[in-house]
């Protein structure tokens, strides 16, 4: 492996030469002179004959949370433990039984003692509606995200802090948070004088999606303060979930002005901000960590349907989201994707409905955005086009969807 490679990006105004992959967004504006949008999608040739560390499994079972082959590999639908490590200590403090709760779903406490080891997204959901249930607390992600730092991503964290500037740092977090997270997306959004990182959830069937994006709200806060110093303060926070109960909790924890019943979780910044140089800035930490990841890389199985399926998840908002754009992104020509995903026995066009009709259903369960509203920002002209499609999907019209899932609580 060439030492260009894993050489940080030089911050010199005039150099083009490493320039990172286009991604998804509505407007093609450049961060910077150098650093041009991503997704996370996007990966460079790996090294398969690098090693990479064997699993240390705390947990004997092989169903629920605990069970996965290597230690630090964030498969399908999970994530790393890093942002969840005040999970034993928060509910010592809120007075529940925490070895039984853990238990429940087949942990212990100091499985979060290791940041490298992972969850699935969807059983993050429902322990924490265990907890709720058990405390009454209202306020669960705030308390789990005030803690968390660029630390909690591990080698993704370490080689932001060893970037020599901002821009390079959220493009290093950009590029590879699918090391971290695979149960989300994150994609990087520009117009005018801010800047957008937004984060939203990809995960089939998660409950309780108001905690974890407040969650990641929450560390979202704590990365760049980690980059930009303890006073650091974004511009507002979008949020995909309707106003809660403890919303000035909500507004006391972030401090910036909020919205609420947004597409995902967007927080917007200072476009000056990426230019800022960091004083942490490490060349050999750097190459260090970006080993690390291809290593971790390496290790990830991702197959052309999971592929396909993170390309639709981050362009499922964009109104240009064409097959030939999937297609593109995936690497190959359309003609070759449709008869590879033939010969999987499914389609673009299945893997389509699939991922909007989870967006849809995450829009009309946790926000209280109008059907219309839904359907227009899925792509559809008309409201009753939207009706039919959901219909085959759920088995019902959207209000009617919505209703059921309020009645459940």
């Amino acid at each position: 492996m060439s030492s260009r490679a894993r050489d940080p990006p030089t911050a010199a105004a005039g150099d083009r030469s490493r320039q990172p992959a286009d991604c998804p967004v509505r407007k093609v504006v450049l961060l910077d002179l150098n650093v041009a949008f991503f997704d996370n999608l996007r990966q460079p040739r790996l090294d398969l004959s690098l090693p990479v560390l064997k699993a240390q499994r705390l947990i004997p079972s092989d169903d629920q949370a605990g069970s996965h082959a290597e230690r630090g590999v964030v498969t399908e639908g999970t994530l790393r433990c890093g942002p969840l490590a005040a999970l034993p200590a928060v509910l010592d403090r809120l007075g529940a039984d925490t070895d039984a709760v853990l238990a429940e779903f087949g942990l212990i406490r100091a499985y979060f003692d290791d940041a490298e080891n992972t969850v699935p997204t969807a059983v993050v959901g429902r322990m924490f509606r265990r907890i709720v249930e058990v405390t009454g607390c209202d306020h669960l992600g705030i308390l789990l995200g005030r803690p968390v730092t660029l630390s909690a991503m591990g080698a993704v964290g370490v080689q932001m802090q060893a970037s020599p500037s901002v821009a390079h740092a959220i493009e290093v977090m950009g590029k590879h948070f699918h090391v971290h997270d695979r149960g989300a997306q994150l994609s990087v959004e520009a117009d005018g004088n801010a800047v957008r990182l937004c984060y939203r959830i990809t995960a089939r069937d998660v409950d309780m999606l108001e905690e974890i994006y407040t969650l990641a709200a929450m560390a979202g806060l704590g990365f760049l303060r980690g980059l930009c110093g303890k006073a650091w303060r974004p511009l507002e926070f979008e949020l995909p979930f309707r106003r809660p109960r403890a919303v000035d909790t909500l507004r006391k924890a972030l401090g910036v002005p909020l919205k609420f019943d947004a597409e995902q979780l967007k927080m917007a910044f200072p476009a000056s901000d990426l230019s800022r140089a960091l004083p942490t800035a490490d060349p050999l930490l750097y190459r260090m960590m970006a080993e690390r990841i291809e290593q971790l890389e390496a290790r990830q199985r991702r197959d052309l349907v999971g592929r396909v399926r993170d390309v639709m998840q981050t362009v499922i908002f964009l109104e240009d989201s064409r097959s030939s754009i999937v297609a593109s992104r995936i690497g190959v020509s359309l003609r070759t994707l449709n008869r590879r995903l033939g010969e999987r026995e499914t389609s673009l066009q299945a893997i389509r409905d699939q991922v909007t009709a989870e967006a849809a259903c995450q829009l009309l369960g946790n926000t209280d955005k109008p059907a219309s509203d839904v359907a227009l920002i899925l792509g559809y002209s008309d409201s009753s086009a939207f009706t039919r499609a959901f219909r085959r999907w759920r088995g019902v019209p959207p209000a009617q969807w919505r209703a059921r899932q309020r009645r459940a609580g």
